[in-house]
């Protein structure tokens, strides 16, 4: 048998190195066309009910793995201890290391027109913990002044708020 292969590989030579050079070229051509996905795989089958609903987040929301949401549902949340405890977490969210930013009632920021360079600054609005109750009262009336906030970072309706952390 090994006889007969390579006297079939001598006989051939030429036939041979024809059919590997162009077998050559046709796997290059395809690996020029390969790409890389970065999507992990999905471990849950796509009629499953979580599945679906992260299917729905994503055609709403878009895909960004990068930003992690934390709901808080509650009608006192500007009493100044719990205030103060969101403001703690939201700082020790914050110096976590990974985390890029955080943005909750704790830490949220206001647009102010700086007309010297024609642009807009990002104030925080509060600037350090509140002492006081008429502190977080101050700062209350502030955050739902921004109506730009309003159905995103929090809801008076529902009293919901969220907690935006990007890492």
């Amino acid at each position: 048998m090994w006889i007969y292969l390579v006297r079939h590989i001598l006989r051939y030579r030429l036939l041979n190195i024809i059919v590997i050079a162009l077998l050559t070229g046709i796997i290059g051509y395809f690996a020029l066309k390969v790409q890389v996905s970065y999507d992990a795989a999905s471990l849950l089958p796509a009629h499953d009910s979580a599945s679906i609903v992260y299917s729905e987040f994503k055609d709403r929301f878009g895909k960004d793995g990068s930003v992690m949401f934390i709901g808080i549902q509650d009608e006192n949340i500007f009493n100044l201890d719990k205030f103060e405890k969101l403001y703690t977490l939201t700082s020790d969210i914050k110096a976590i290391d990974g985390v890029e930013e955080v943005v909750s009632l704790g830490r949220i920021f206001n647009l102010v027109r700086n007309d010297s360079i024609k642009k807009f600054d990002f104030k925080p609005v509060s600037q350090m913990k509140p002492s006081t109750q008429q502190e977080c009262d101050s700062i209350r009336s502030v955050i739902y002044s921004l109506k730009m906030y309003d159905g995103l970072l929090y809801n008076q309706e529902t009293h919901v708020r969220l907690m935006m952390i990007t890492l």
